[in-house]
């Protein structure tokens, strides 16, 4: 053989002994530097820096989560205070619209069109009259004796009352005087005021006939709430109509219920049942606080006054039925008659006058109950049918729950119905 090609030869003996021998070491060398490795990912500080750090975001997360509670809380309370707010500045509670009258199932009523523009105000007087309402015997206008026997229920209901308006108080929302809604616009008319029909929606031939000619003023608007009262006096034909539920549609004056009173100034102070706006036959006129008077700070007549603890199935004399849904001893039988111990010094009561208004009244006259409320409430004449609104000197600026503070509700006795 050639020596070049021994030569060729001893090379290529020399490279296949020596591979094997490189691919063992790389192999060691890679397997070390694996476990190296291996070894450093699961060291005792790594691991332990990990714990540290997972601790920390699920610490960032709980306070995250408490600070959204924090708000949430904020936000709870602000949104309380704004309601707070909004009750102590409500100008007029929601009264219980009075029961359907007990009557023969209605026919459809007319569809309800609102007129097609804003009424004007009436040319003819539209105040409640300075004529004294109903007979000077009526359970309105007669004053009561200091020694007018009690009924023996007195102490009881009076409890009740009070207990109530404790609680009104403690929500800061009554009691109250309505005027601007839930009570009633008199409009007292002259004997040239022509006649419209009111058509009634429900079934009864005898009240239609009351309503077939009715002297409602040209531009009358009915009070503000579900109630939708409204009062007509004449006083040269000493007559009124009242209802509930009136509504002036396209077709001219419609209302649900109401009552027409004869010799108005002869009357004993209610409607025969089952007649009458309220849900008592006592007339909206019985115990309302007219304008007139709240301004002179003089009434002399009962007040009426509505309460949510009217009893259940009962009610008394001057009240000829009843909506009442309060059981047990807490409700107060609609048309009971209060009065202010004659004994107590309303001038030394630190009242504001015309809380000391309607306390002469009360102690002279009494309070009666007229009807169920949402809450503890007076009535005051509606100003929509009188130029203006004379409210705000009245008041003062103020509202009616804080103008009836300190009235002597403790005080109140309960007069024992005529012939019991």
């Amino acid at each position: 053989m050639p020596r070049h090609l021994r030569t060729l030869v001893a090379v290529v003996a020399m490279a296949i002994a020596i591979c094997p021998a490189m691919d063992l070491a790389v192999s060691r060398a890679g397997a070390s530097t694996g476990t190296a490795v291996n070894a450093d990912r699961g060291s005792p500080e790594r691991a332990a820096a990990k714990k540290r750090a997972a601790a920390k975001r699920a610490a960032m997360r709980r306070r995250a989560a408490a600070r959204k509670r924090a708000a949430a809380k904020r936000a709870a309370m602000r949104r309380r205070a704004a309601a707070r707010k909004r009750r102590s500045h409500r100008r007029s509670p929601v009264p219980k619209p009075p029961a359907t009258p007990n009557v023969a199932t209605p026919t459809s009523p007319s569809p309800v069109i609102e007129p097609g523009s804003q009424p004007v105000p009436p040319s003819s007087p539209s105040s409640a009259s300075n004529t004294r309402l109903f007979a000077p015997t009526s359970v309105w206008n007669a004053p009561l004796a200091a020694d007018v026997p009690l009924d023996p229920r007195s102490d009881g209901l009076v409890a009740a009352l009070a207990a109530e308006v404790r609680r009104e108080v403690d929500g800061n929302f009554g009691p109250w005087i309505n005027f601007d809604k839930y009570s009633v616009p008199v409009y007292t008319v002259g004997a040239d005021v022509p006649t419209v029909r009111v058509t009634l929606d429900a079934w009864n031939p005898a009240l239609q006939r009351d309503f077939d000619a009715v002297p409602i003023p040209e531009g009358a608007r009915e009070a503000a709430g579900d109630d939708r009262h409204l009062t007509v006096y004449q006083p040269s034909t000493d007559t009124l109509w009242e209802f509930w539920l009136a509504r002036r549609a396209a077709d001219g004056w419609h209302a649900r219920w109401g009552g027409k009173m004869t010799d108005v100034s002869s009357n004993p102070g209610y409607f025969p049942n089952p007649y009458g706006a309220s849900a008592t036959s006592l007339p909206l006129l019985g115990g309302l606080m007219t304008i007139r008077e709240l301004e002179a700070g003089q009434i002399d007549h009962a007040l009426a006054l509505a309460v949510p603890n009217t009893a259940a199935g009962s009610f008394t004399w001057p009240a000829q039925r009843g909506d009442g849904r309060t059981a047990g001893p807490d409700g107060i039988p609609e048309g009971t008659h209060l009065r202010i111990d004659p004994s107590l010094d309303l001038a030394r009561l630190n009242l504001s006058p015309l809380a000391l208004a309607m306390a002469r009244a009360a102690q002279r006259y009494g309070i009666i109950i007229r009807d169920t409320a949402g809450c503890v409430v007076f009535y005051g004449e509606d100003p929509i049918a009188t130029p203006g609104d004379p409210y705000g000197r009245i008041f003062g600026g103020d509202y009616p729950n804080r103008l009836l503070g300190g009235f002597p509700w403790g005080h109140l006795q309960v007069v024992a119905p005529p012939g019991t």
